[in-house]
């Protein structure tokens, strides 16, 4: 589903070669191959002459911000290092795109006729992964370092937090929030400016029973209370986390849609975030801008398109 290359700066030059190359698409740029990122000479060592020099640098501040750049692969210095690298068996790279080099020892290098006939529209855009929230985070959590805003989207994050079974309570809590726990973590441990970070939860805003009274986020802020990760993030003022509980208008749209957005990409989830045995969630990028804008102002904190039940913050919480 993200898809990892690596290109000499005279390919990228070449064919509008740059516009494949969006966290968006899910097509990204290895930063720590020699002269993929800011480099001003070729894998071949010629240097670029002054107008190649301002279309690449034009190009790199458009990559930037399009944050195509991903830093996935350790330091290699050397075309033959480069060489062994691509054919390990650890190499997360599919192709290394150049004009300049074809190796018959390596198959993984193809120039830029290649890479847009016979890869870019045959590149998959969906996974099926086990329903679980490790395997989900191990899937995004290359690709979500230069996000500042987070969007969690699920009709049932907050049902079954309670499963009453012939009178015996048994609280659902940990397993319901396991990946938003594993994500914050992530997140805390990770993310070089966690102060600037939000993430909101949309979820219809019932229990059990269907109950809409104020008991119910008093609750759930009383179940979240007793994760330290939660505590930690509140104490050292770090990384922002809004809950809302939402429904729909009358016979309007329901809350149906389950999804993961941030800054850099937008998937769906066939079946949500919660863990479960021998299950598979198929996992899909959504490239269409206008429907990710539209998923935005959807689930927002002054949306049109549905009642808001609830909402509370970390603040409210500790």
């Amino acid at each position: 589903m993200f898809h990892i290359f690596s290109i000499c700066p005279s390919s990228l030059i070449e064919n509008n070669m740059h516009s494949y190359f969006d966290s968006m698409k899910g097509n990204f740029i290895s930063k720590n191959i020699p002269k993929n990122h800011k480099s001003t000479s070729t894998w071949k060592n010629r240097e670029l002459s002054d107008v190649e020099k301002t279309k690449i640098k034009n190009i790199f501040d458009f990559l930037e911000r399009k944050k195509a750049f991903i830093t996935s692969e350790t330091g290699i210095s050397g075309l033959d290092n480069l060489i062994t690298h691509l054919n390990s068996s650890q190499c997360e790279i599919e192709n290394a795109i150049s004009e300049e080099i074809q190796s018959s020892d390596c198959k993984k290098i193809i120039n830029c006729e290649q890479f847009i006939s016979n890869k870019i529209d045959s590149l998959y855009k969906f996974v099926d992964i086990p329903k679980k929230a490790d395997d989900l985070l191990n899937l995004i959590s290359p690709f979500i370092l230069k996000s500042y805003n987070f969007k969690l989207i699920d009709p049932y994050f907050y049902k079954g937090w309670i499963n009453n079974t012939r009178g015996k309570i048994d609280y659902k809590t940990r397993e319901k929030i396991e990946f938003l726990t594993k994500l914050c973590d992530y997140l805390f441990k990770n993310h070089r400016e966690l102060s600037h970070v939000n993430i909101e939860i949309y979820g219809q805003g019932f229990d059990n029973d269907q109950n809409r009274d104020k008991d119910f986020p008093k609750f759930l802020k009383k179940e979240l209370k007793k994760f330290q990760i939660f505590e930690n993030l509140y104490e050292d003022a770090r990384l922002e986390i809004d809950f809302f509980g939402i429904d729909k208008i009358s016979n309007k749209k329901k809350v149906h849609d389950r999804l993961f957005i941030c800054d850099q990409f937008s998937i769906s989830l066939n079946d949500g975030f919660f863990s479960e045995e021998e299950t598979t969630n198929e996992i899909f990028l959504i490239n269409d801008l206008n429907r990710i804008k539209k998923f935005k102002e959807t689930y927002s904190k002054d949306t049109k398109d549905f009642i808001r039940e609830f909402s509370f913050s970390l603040e409210d919480i500790f």
